[in-house]
Parts: structure tokens; sequence; C-alpha cells
């Protein structure tokens, strides 16, 4: 309004709500001039992002985009020749949409370097863990509003989350994870609705805001986990430090025992620490999530979780092998994972493993001995397919029993096509197959025969006489016979 429609120079051949350029038109129609120009394309065929190069090629609006893989790929001709860049590329949008629209901004922003985009060193994280992504501003970062700016215009952010937070305790269900979404706190909120919608969204959405507004949950608590002298047993202390959440302790029985084949773990499995990584642009992780089946009139759960990508991956290992000595259970992943099946093999705990269940055992391999003894599961299309329908119906029937927000947070957003970055819910597929490879057989009691029973042989009683029959613990010397 102010400044001639926003164009410093003269438009005389081309003026238009789509394309303008800079230039004048002679007494003989003549075009001359800079011929600067902008031109805007609705590009809902990629085929339209071509023709001739340019100095900057933006993609607005790439949050809803259904498309914008092939256009992005596509208009890297537009700013480079003969391997030269001659342009640059810009690409940005909000959260908001769902599925494919905004499922390609997702693969973008996550792997800056495979689409030769800037990588940004961000911490606005859920879990404050630095990644290298595209660039990321949140919603609470920069106001407007001049009751939340100070003289020199930098925003007070701390008092603006606390108004985005209040406007959340407002909302409930969808429209909660909707607002979350345009009204973003860390990446992870953006692109919430990216997913293709595999379970039920509505019921996950209820359930975030169960955990995330009232509070009716059980609070995951960060726990230690340590051998005792003999490296049998563990034992468990807080320790606010430790990446593994436990919900809810191992049930025993009246002896002290963990229940036999009440508990079963799915473990996604990882071969490489962060220390042995190629890059720092990897943010897969190691996934180990424990499941409690059902036993009587208790619904079955989800009861502890650890998620990390350690240094030394070694230690995620250790740690496995603590939580599934200390569930009393058996795990299963995918068959492909050498490292941890060689660490738990050194240490003679290769038997806390499953065998391969038996639909998942191909006919050539059916009535060979040796495929009895294989672990894990192999990572084809129709047993990934099998997990996910599983989980779907757990979701279905257990919802309300997930305590667990990021757990819920990956199976709102699970995308198949992105499959491997969801690294919760491959391990609860796991999980699932493993109950489902139990069905029939119940949680029993462990057998306690080693606790009753009571040598029997000749012994020397405290008189010194020589006797026959149970050996009592306070005799100074006997001898089986």
């Amino acid at each position: 309004m102010n400044t001639n429609g926003g164009m410093k120079k003269s438009r005389m051949k081309v003026d238009n709500i789509k394309q303008k350029r800079a230039s004048l038109v002679n007494k003989e129609g003549v075009e001359y001039g800079t011929m600067s120009e902008i031109e805007g394309i609705v590009a809902d065929n990629p085929r339209k992002v071509r023709g001739n190069r340019c100095e900057r090629l933006i993609f607005e609006e790439a949050g809803s985009n259904p498309c914008l893989i092939k256009s992005w790929i596509q208009g890297n001709a537009l700013v480079e020749l003969g391997g030269r860049k001659i342009g640059s590329r810009i690409c940005g949008g909000t959260g908001g949409d769902s599925g494919d629209a905004l499922a390609g901004l997702s693969h973008i922003f996550n792997n800056p370097i495979g689409y030769n985009v800037l990588p940004y060193k961000n911490n606005d994280t859920r879990d404050g863990r630095v990644q290298f992504t595209g660039w990321f501003l949140p919603a609470h970062k920069f106001a407007l509003d001049s009751s939340f700016v100070d003289n020199r215009g930098v925003t007070d952010f701390v008092r603006f989350k606390e108004h985005y937070e209040k406007t959340r305790r407002n909302l409930e269900g969808k429209d909660l994870v909707i607002y979350c979404a345009e009204h973003c706190f860390c990446p992870e909120e953006a692109l919430l609705m990216q997913g293709d919608n595999l379970f039920d969204a509505a019921t996950l959405s209820d359930q975030l805001v169960n955990i995330r507004v009232h509070k009716q949950y059980t609070k995951p608590e960060p726990t230690a986990l340590v051998w005792d002298s003999t490296k049998t047993s563990v034992k468990a202390m807080p320790f606010s430090g430790s990446k593994l959440l436990v919900v809810e302790p191992p049930e025993l029985d009246e002896s002290g025992n963990v229940f036999k084949n009440l508990y079963v773990a799915g473990i996604d499995a990882i071969d490489m620490g962060s220390q042995d990584s190629a890059s720092d642009y990897d943010v897969s992780d190691f996934c180990v999530v424990i499941k409690k089946r059902i036993n009587g009139l208790s619904e079955p759960k989800y009861v502890a979780m650890y998620k990390d990508r350690p240094r030394d991956i070694r230690e995620a290992y250790d740690i496995t092998l603590k939580l599934l000595t200390w569930y009393n259970c058996q795990a299963l992943l995918e068959y492909t994972k050498i490292s941890i099946q060689q660490y738990f093999k050194e240490r003679n705990k290769d038997n806390l493993f499953m065998t391969r269940p038996e639909f998942a055992v191909s006919q050539k391999t059916r009535y060979n001995k040796s495929s009895k003894r294989l672990i894990g599961l192999p990572a084809t299309e129709s047993v990934i397919r099998h997990g996910l329908d599983l989980i779907s119906m757990y979701i279905n029937d257990y919802c309300h029993a997930i305590d667990f927000d990021e757990m819920l947070e990956q199976l709102l957003n699970y995308s198949y096509e992105n499959k491997k970055k969801f690294d919760i819910v491959a391990a609860m597929q796991m999980a699932e197959v493993a109950d489902e490879a139990l069905m029939g057989i119940d949680p029993s009691k462990v057998n306690t025969v080693a606790k009753e029973w009571k040598d029997f042989g000749y012994y020397t009683d405290k008189n010194g006489v020589k006797r026959l029959g149970t050996i009592e613990t306070s005799t100074t010397s006997w001898k089986m016979y």
C-alpha cells in the first residue's frame, strides 16, 4: 500500500497476481530493463516445477504439499547447472496437515543431508537432545503481542509458552493434537499428524490428553538396575538420569519369585552405538519394551521401556539383560541383529531370546530340525503387517492402559513408509508377536523344588555319631552316598 505494490521497478509488460517482471516497453513495443522476475506456480503436479533456471526456488506451504519430495528433487535442475550451484532452494511450512501432505516435509526436515539442505543444530526437542535437522522455530519463541515483547523486541518465551499452555488445558482429544501441531514447541509436535492413520487416532489422542493435561496415568519412573554379587538377580533403584522408564515392577508370588510367562519383551536392536556411527545425523535408537500379559482379571499392559543410543552399544545390551532377568521373561527381536545375540551368548544368556514363532517359519525349513533353533523374526512385509495388526487390536481394547507419552506419540505419528524411525513401534510389534506365540500358556509360579529340597544321606551329628537320614544344616560333617 505504501511502496507502490511492493515493487521498486516498473512492471509494464508482465504484472499480475501470479507473475511480475521489472521492465519497460518503448514505443515500438520492445521490452527492456533489468528483467528481474518472480513467478508463482501452483505445483499440484511435479512436472510443473520445470522450466528456466532461477536464483531462488521457494516452496511455500510445504507442510501441505502431497508431492513435495518429487517436486523438490526435480526442482534441483532449476538451481544447478553441470554440478555447479547457480541458485538455492527454500522449503518452509507449518504442521497441522496430515498424512502424505506432511510426510514430505518431515522427510526433508529430518534428513537435511540427504536432501541437500543446510543442517541446523536443533535443541528444541522433546527430550532436550541435540539433533541435526532443518531449521525450526518454536511457536513460543516469537511473539507479535507487545505484552510478551520487551523494548528491544525480544520475546519473553517463558511467559509466552505459558500463554499457549493455558489454551492447551482447555482442549481435548484430537482438537488438542491439532492445536499442538499448529502451535508447536518442538518438531515432534509440528509433525505429529504425518502418520498413515494405521491406528485409531481418536483413541490415541484421548489418551495423550489424559497424560499431558489431566495427568490421569501412572507416571513412568526413571530406574537403574544393578546386579547382585552373584550376577544372578537384579535390584532396582530410582535414578533420575536413567533412560529406563518403569511403570510397574515385576509381580511376585507368595514366595517372592516373579511369575513365569507373565511378561514378554520386544526389542528393536541396533548394532552400533553413537561412537561407532559414521554420521552424527543418524538418530535411530535401541529400544526394548516389556509387556505384562493377561493374568486373571488384570489387563495386558506395557510396564517398562528403555530407549537410547549410548556411545557404547554394549551399555544398551547390559541394561536389556538386566531387564529380562528382572522380569523373568524372554524377548523377541529381528533375527538379523547379530551383535546382541553374540553378547548374550558369551554370557550364556541366549536362552532369554524366544525362538521363531511357528507362523514365521517357511515351508522349506518347517521340517528341518535346525529351524526350531532359529532366533528372532524375519523383517518381511507379511511379518511387519501382522505385528502392526496386533498393535492395532491392542490399541482398540487397551489404549487407556498405555502410560508412555512417547509411545502414544509414535503410534499416532506412525508411517509405514518411514517405519525405520519408529523404534518404539517396532519393539511393540515384537512384543505383541511374542505374546501371541505364548497363547494358551498361562503365567505360573516358578518351580521351587530347589528351595524345598533337603539333602539326604549319611552324616555325623553333633555328638560324633554317624547317622542316615535328612541332613541338618547344623551338621558339621556329612557325606552323600
